[in-house]
């Protein structure tokens, strides 16, 4: 009789630390899945940073480039030479693709306008010339 009471005692202790073992197990399993996610969590929030920031500076330089190009055709008499030359095949490259082809259309409108204004002045001044010497021959 001692024998099998020792035997039940025995396994009752086995079967609560087969339990107990199990509860841990669990607990152990839960936390490591919190701390997994956690990391994976950080890990991607990481990554979503540096991409946000590489591609934020690749945005912000052609912006940038287009903005100075655009204030150069902008500023004093508007060079007309100049092109932006992004090569780039995003829609801030469109943009500046599409002002290259504006410039490109203003160029002879602007020159064709010049000549129109340096040939209006001769004849202006001919005509000047031709009205003095008018006045002078009614004088006579």
């Amino acid at each position: 009789k001692a024998l099998g009471a020792r035997l039940q005692s025995a396994q009752a202790a086995a079967a609560q630390m087969q339990v107990n073992t199990a509860h841990t197990v669990r607990e152990a399993a839960e936390a490591l899945r919190w701390r997994i996610g956690l990391s994976l969590a950080l890990v991607g929030l990481g990554v979503l940073l540096l991409l946000a920031v590489v591609l934020g500076r690749r945005v912000v330089s052609k912006l940038l480039l287009l903005n100075a190009a655009l204030n150069d055709l902008a500023a004093d008499e508007g060079d007309l030479t100049k092109r932006v030359g992004l090569n780039s095949k995003d829609e801030i490259g469109d943009m500046a693709a599409a002002v290259d082809r504006f410039v490109d259309k203003l160029q002879p409108i602007v020159r064709e306008a010049g000549d129109v204004a340096q040939r209006t002045g001769v004849e202006i001044g001919v005509m000047t010339m031709r009205n003095a010497g008018a006045d002078a021959a009614a004088q006579l």
